[in-house]
């Protein structure tokens, strides 16, 4: 099995973790071992609780490993863990880093300087002149762009980004393959951004739909991943913060 491949099966495990992840890959050596590592061979020598090897051997008789093989290869989406070169470095600083993150489109923070811009879905006609102002100025000094692809002020910058000529990174609450971006309406969007150069990213696998708990937790990848946090026109219980 391709190591990409056990990595992205891996990350479908609901339970999965950064440190669960590393235990497996310490005990059995590769990620494609850890997967197919023999039942009592996970129960006798995975150092995780009984409880969740549990729910890890009956979860892994239900996935199919060559449907996620086919879609990732249909949409052209590769896996990064920390392991990886391209992981976001700032982002494995954070408390609760993710496992790995799907993405589509070039992804390589090595040697730039990312910054957020978000906001509200609401915004002003003034909010939408700030915005496209202040980020043109940002790119045109150097500096990657990355946001949530929201309506508002996410889809104002990253949209501001690619007229400029800059590269912008989109963040995912959802699943990152073409069916399942999420608003629908920044679809084309998202395919220009990895066209430019950017990159369409998530810690959702493929298929995963947005939901109220699945944003905030998008957040913490676009604030951790970033030098800074540009906030437009967000109020004090905004989602954007």
């Amino acid at each position: 099995m391709d190591h990409m491949i056990a990595e992205a099966l891996l990350a479908h495990f609901p339970k999965m973790t950064v440190k669960r992840f590393k235990q497996g890959v310490a005990t059995f050596g590769s990620a494609d071992a850890f997967f197919n590592a023999e039942s009592h061979t996970v129960r006798d020598r995975l150092p995780w609780d009984d409880n969740t090897k549990h729910l890890f051997l009956g979860w892994r008789e239900e996935i199919d490993p060559k449907r996620i093989k086919k879609i990732l290869e249909q949409e052209h989406i590769t896996v990064v863990t920390q392991e990886h070169d391209t992981y976001p470095p700032l982002l494995k600083q954070i408390y609760d880093p993710p496992f790995c993150l799907f993405v589509r489109g070039t992804l390589d923070l090595g040697n730039q300087y990312p910054i957020a811009v978000v906001g509200t879905r609401k915004c002003s006609t003034y909010g939408t002149q700030v915005t496209h102002e202040l980020v043109t100025g940002l790119v045109q000094h150097g500096l990657t762009i990355v946001s949530g692809l929201a309506l508002g002020i996410d889809g104002i910058a990253h949209n501001a980004t690619l007229q400029t000529g800059g590269t912008t990174i989109a963040v995912l609450g959802s699943g990152i393959n073409r069916h399942h971006i999420y608003p629908a309406v920044h679809k084309q969007m998202a395919e220009r951004i990895v066209e430019k150069n950017g990159a369409v990213i998530s810690e959702y696998p493929p298929g995963s739909l947005p939901s109220k708990f699945t944003f905030p937790r998008r957040n913490r990848i676009i604030a951790g991943m970033t030098l800074g946090t540009l906030v437009i026109e967000a109020a004090d219980k905004s989602g954007a913060l």
